[in-house]
């Protein structure tokens, strides 16, 4: 870094550089997309329509997220955490989906279970690595951040899926 210029051009400079490298689709698109793989991750994953639900939980926690977390960060907008929300849903949709057809291969819930929570790890790894290489914040704020929405669709699913029901 040189002397004399300040941090804010570094960071122009590098979110210039960033857009220039990936060109995202409108955010009404990747919003369609995040609704289409909510469906299809809670179908897959429950044989219901509660992904009808993953996806306002998913809109407020990026919402959320952008508000109160990343407020002040440059390179993390409303539409690249809607895209990072897209990736990591489909991520857990394919475990998800292989959870769910494994139990009905293997006729065990332990199976479906431990590979929900290889979906919940996955997606929370990918989130935390792009909210590290991205932020500044600090580790513990990182983490949060990440395991936040995969946390709220596995534990939502989970309910859903083993019947919890405390009445």
């Amino acid at each position: 870094m040189k002397t004399g210029k300040p941090a804010e051009d570094y960071v122009d400079k590098a979110t210039k550089h960033y857009s220039s490298l990936f060109k995202l689709p409108s955010h009404e698109r990747i919003l369609l997309g995040l609704l289409v793989v909510s469906i299809i991750a809670g179908f897959t994953a429950t044989r219901t329509l509660i992904g009808l639900t993953y996806f306002p939980i998913i809109v407020l926690l990026n919402a959320a997220l952008k508000a109160n977390v990343f407020k002040k960060e440059p390179l993390i907008n409303l539409k690249r955490l809607s895209a990072l929300s897209l990736f990591s849903l489909a991520i857990w949709t394919v475990f998800a989906a292989l959870g769910a057809g494994l139990q009905l291969l293997l006729n065990s819930n332990s199976v479906w279970i431990k590979l929900l929570f290889i979906a919940l790890s996955a997606s929370t790894a990918m989130r935390f690595l792009i909210f590290y290489v991205l932020s500044f914040k600090s580790k513990p704020t990182i983490l949060s951040a990440s395991i936040a929405e995969p946390l709220a669709i596995s534990l939502l699913t989970l309910h859903q899926k083993t019947g919890l029901n405390h009445t």
